[in-house]
């Protein structure tokens, strides 16, 4: 379990959109991660390409 302090303003952002979206503020918050996550995966792996190129010819 990870315990997370969020400025007023996020958390009251986060509070309105969960109401708005009828979800749980936790579930907003998981998939927040789950996708920034996999865009950090997707940047790792360009920069490493971008690094390597010789691996996009084997490819």
């Amino acid at each position: 379990m990870v315990t997370l302090n969020l400025s007023r303003q996020v958390e009251n952002r986060l509070s309105i959109l969960a109401h708005e979206l009828g979800e749980k503020e936790e579930e907003l918050l998981q998939d927040a991660i789950i996708n920034y996550l996999e865009d950090l995966e997707d940047i790792k792996d360009t920069k490493y390409r971008l690094d390597n190129p010789e691996v996009l010819l084997n490819s």
